[in-house]
C-alpha cells in the first residue's frame, strides 16, 4: 500500500469531519476521498513515476487541511479544495489508462 496514499486518505477524512466546508465543496472532498481510497493499492502509485503523484496528492490533502483549521478565507479553501479536486481527478484518469493498457 502507498503510504503517501494512505495518508493522503486519512488526511481527507480529517477534512472531510472537521467541517466547516459547505455542503457542496465537502461533498467534493469526499469524493476525492473515495478515489483516493480506490487507488490505495494500485501498483502504479508505488513506482517511480507514480510515488510523485501520491506525495503531491497528500501535500494537496494537507494543504487544504491545514487553511481549514487555519480559518483560512472562503476563496482560499475553495482554492484548496479545487486542487484537492484535480489531484484526485488526476489519479482517476491515470488510473483508468494504466489499466486499459494492461489488459
Amino acid at each position: 500500500m502507498s503510504q503517501p496514499m494512505k495518508s493522503a486518505k486519512e488526511t481527507l477524512d480529517a477534512v472531510v469531519v472537521h467541517g466547516g466546508l459547505p455542503e457542496e465543496q465537502a461533498e467534493r472532498v469526499k469524493q476525492a476521498s473515495k478515489i483516493v481510497a480506490q487507488n490505495l493499492n494500485k501498483i502504479w502509485l508505488r513506482t517511480k513515476g507514480g510515488n510523485p503523484v501520491a506525495e503531491s496528492m497528500l501535500d494537496v490533502a494537507m494543504e487544504a487541511l491545514t487553511k481549514l483549521q487555519n480559518g483560512g478565507g472562503q476563496e482560499e479553501v475553495k482554492a484548496a479544495v479545487d486542487a484537492v479536486e484535480a489531484k484526485a481527478k488526476e489519479i482517476e484518469e491515470e488510473s483508468r489508462r494504466r489499466s486499459m493498457v494492461v489488459t
